[in-house]
């Protein structure tokens, strides 16, 4: 194992060091799955085929899908609608669309072969517009329209009159029809259908990077922007290892003091800079307002005999103290130090107490 650390680079030794010294105190080490931005992938797209991604269409692609409008709805009987119902809706839905001068595709289906589930996001995803029947409020169906409302593109939902409204998406406006497809009313709802269609896209064509169907109309959100400074990663990496090393030397120091007390190390470790949460924690005292200015003499002369309490600053405004205690002293052992020296100490919480009286030696 020695021949093995010796052959090791200097900032590997570091690295060891330092998973070794985190381990003392309880630290894990863990692995995460690798996670790519979308973003790193479109810059690459070019060369880069995965099957179970959204892709980047091509320009093929893209003048295949700008004259596509997706459908969503539901395709299997649900309570009172059997699956000739949702056939012929599908069937007035495709004719509007055509009025409109768009195919018409459900989002579920493509040529290829392939994983439905990612052929649907990839479809919600590609398509201009998408029209949706939330009618018996399907589960898939409103899982679908939260998917490309997410993608915060022209999107236009229709509902049966006997469908209530979903609250969450009550601010888009829904186009009914009627439940039982009378022909005069139907009729009426594929010409608004097909007016909505061509007024949505013109909208969005004049000025795509401002159309919004529904995240927008709840604000604008601006990701603000961190300045940044160019360092050639040479010289930050030489940088962070020279303050690891440092740290490290500090700790070692401090852990090779055997014959010292832990405040003693503690008090070093202060005078360092050293100042993690793993080694001490801070402590309020409040001081009851009966207690005089020779009660609080007796106080601190007590706080310093308790070898597990390394500083403390007195508030005489507030007519409190602040404690610096080791990690692991608890505050009921403190109340408990405090009370055998002759100070009365109450516990408020994990890191307060309060002293109501100091009797007399």
């Amino acid at each position: 194992m020695k021949k093995f650390i010796s052959s090791l680079k200097e900032e590997e030794k570091i690295i060891l060091k330092l998973r070794k010294h985190y381990e003392q105190y309880g630290y894990k080490k863990i692995k995460l799955s690798k996670f790519e931005s979308y973003d790193l992938y479109n810059e690459n797209a070019d060369f880069i085929k995965i099957e179970n991604i959204i892709t980047k269409a091509n320009n093929e692609e893209l003048k295949e899908i700008s004259n596509m409008c997706g459908i969503v709805i539901p395709i299997s009987a649900m309570g009172d609608y059997s699956e000739g119902h949702w056939l012929e809706v599908k069937r007035i839905l495709q004719r509007a669309i055509k009025q409109a001068g768009y195919d018409s595709q459900i989002v579920s289906e493509a040529e290829d072969s392939g994983i439905i589930h990612k052929r649907i996001v990839q479809n919600l995803y590609d398509n201009p517009i998408v029209v949706c029947d939330i009618s018996g409020r399907n589960p898939n169906v409103m899982f679908e329209l939260g998917l490309r409302l997410a993608f915060d593109k022209p999107t236009i939902i229709v509902k049966d009159n006997k469908t209530a409204f979903s609250f969450d998406t009550s601010v888009i406006e829904h186009l009914q029809y009627p439940a039982d497809l009378r022909f005069g009313k139907i009729e009426e709802f594929m010409e608004s259908l097909t007016v909505k269609i061509k007024k949505t896209m013109e909208i969005y064509n004049a000025n795509p990077s401002e159309y919004s169907t529904f995240l927008k109309n709840f604000g604008k959100f601006v990701t603000p922007k961190i300045e940044e400074t160019q360092v050639p990663i040479d010289k930050y990496v030489l940088e962070e290892l020279q303050n690891i090393t440092s740290k490290l030397n500090r700790i070692e120091n401090f852990n090779s003091s055997s014959n010292s007390s832990k405040a003693a190390k503690l008090k070093r470790l202060a005078e360092n800079n050293i100042t993690d949460s793993i080694f001490y924690k801070n402590v309020n005292v409040t001081i009851s307002e009966n207690i005089d200015k020779k009660e609080i003499s007796t106080i601190l002369s007590a706080l310093r005999k308790i070898e597990e309490v390394v500083g403390f600053t007195l508030d005489e405004l507030n007519n409190s103290i602040s404690l610096s205690v080791l990690a692991e002293y608890s505050v009921y052992s403190l109340c408990k130090s405090l009370n055998s020296l002759g100070i009365y100490a109450n516990r408020i919480s994990d890191n307060s107490i309060d002293i109501d009286m100091v009797l007399p030696f």
